[in-house]
């Protein structure tokens, strides 16, 4: 099989690392497999067959725009045509979509050439832009336009950010640039996929296929990270994110800090210089780190805590249990798809009720969860049944 995946990042945060472990699985068995991305810089991946199309000024004056007049993946031609340029120059089978914003295409001109050249198409559906008139995600707003039409959306706080509104004819636009084109949707959780059929790609096949993480990357490692932090005889609580928002529930963090007692501390991956001058004196704040020490403040906590108020399917949450963290989450889209008997889901915004599940959870041993295993089987099940007709 002949198998092209196009992504904004490839190797970085959540995408990026999905796509290339698909791309390795691909190349391993000996099918052609293709990258196009266009942002970051890869670190330890496979960079076989990969493509990076990508311009500074492109992306700055596509971001200005897009944020002044709210009009995300409407710019970027002149980068759009080089990326169909490489799609009719490797001529693929199917062509695998992640995440179509982060100013760097446009998705009308691209979705035009994939339905006049009959393309098959894989969308896996990594957020909720795909659908809606503005945001990637509307949970913390509570907003359901998108159901039936997004109209003028009052809301500016959730990425892409914007000032002006352009959420009708957005709307308008996806539904257009989507129809009549020959594609299967992927959610990685259930609720993403019920999410789907309510929206307008409720006619285009679906499925589900959850992430996976790396086992060679998340697992359980001795560490001296007690030792040098002062860590020692506390009970260590630990959360993580790419990037901290209101969304993530960054203030629900520093909230849950105020109710812990002094044999308590927080500590914060994934905030910035600025967020950690103002975080409180028992909560410990990093910025981003590398993989290997992220696996061992996985290996050192003793809870994996997950206050997000927007989620789809967390892999923060499969990296802990990997690594035999327990973890307590919000009932927040699918992050309690994957808790078992070892974690403790609570209601949003009850802290109280996670003051108390601190407690009631312990370390655990890992074991392979056939659900994480079975990704790439699954997408390459999928990619198979459309290469033969049969989807």
């Amino acid at each position: 099989m002949k198998i092209l995946q196009i992504n904004s990042v490839y190797g970085y945060a959540s995408t990026g690392k999905i796509m290339g472990m698909l791309h390795e699985k691909l190349l391993k068995d000996g099918h052609e497999s293709y990258i196009i991305y266009s942002r970051k810089e890869p670190k330890n991946v496979n960079m076989t067959n990969v493509t990076k199309i990508y311009s500074p000024l492109g992306v700055a004056i596509h971001a200005a725009l897009a944020v002044f007049f709210d009009t995300h993946g409407l710019y970027s031609k002149h980068n759009t045509k080089k990326i169909i340029k490489c799609i009719e120059k490797i001529n693929p089978e199917i062509v695998h979509l992640h995440v179509l914003h982060g100013f760097y295409l446009n998705y009308p001109m691209l979705f035009d050439y994939l339905k006049k050249t009959n393309k098959k198409i894989v969308w896996t559906l990594h957020d909720c832009w795909e659908y809606t008139g503005y945001c990637a995600y509307y949970d913390y707003n509570q907003c359901e336009e998108w159901k039936t039409g997004c109209k003028n959306c009052r809301f500016r706080n959730t990425y892409p950010y914007r000032i002006l509104s352009h959420s009708k004819k957005n709307f308008r636009i996806k539904s257009e640039s989507y129809k009549d084109a020959d594609m299967i949707l992927v959610s990685p959780s259930v609720w993403l996929d019920s999410e789907v059929q309510k929206s307008m790609m409720s006619d285009f096949k679906h499925c589900v296929i959850n992430n996976n993480v790396k086992l060679d990357n998340f697992y359980y490692e001795d560490s001296n990270l007690r030792s040098k932090y002062n860590l020692n005889n506390k009970k260590v609580l630990l959360t993580v994110a790419n990037v901290w928002t209101m969304q993530k529930g960054l203030n629900e963090i520093i909230k849950l800090s105020s109710y812990l007692d002094e044999n308590k501390v927080l500590v914060i991956i994934g905030v910035s210089k600025n967020q950690i001058k103002k975080l409180p004196s028992n909560i410990i704040g990093i910025q981003r780190i590398q993989i290997d020490e992220l696996r061992k403040w996985y290996s050192t906590a003793d809870v994996f805590i997950n206050c997000t108020l927007e989620e789809n399917y967390p892999t923060v949450n499969l990296e802990a249990k990997a690594c035999g963290l327990p973890i307590i989450s919000y009932r927040t889209g699918g992050s309690p798809e994957m808790l078992d008997k070892h974690d403790v889901i609570v209601e949003k915004y009850d802290i109280t009720a996670m003051i108390k599940s601190i407690d009631l959870v312990k370390r655990f041993t890992p074991s392979i969860n056939g659900n994480q295993m079975s990704m790439y089987d699954n997408y390459l099940n999928l990619y198979q049944k459309i290469c033969k007709s049969k989807i």
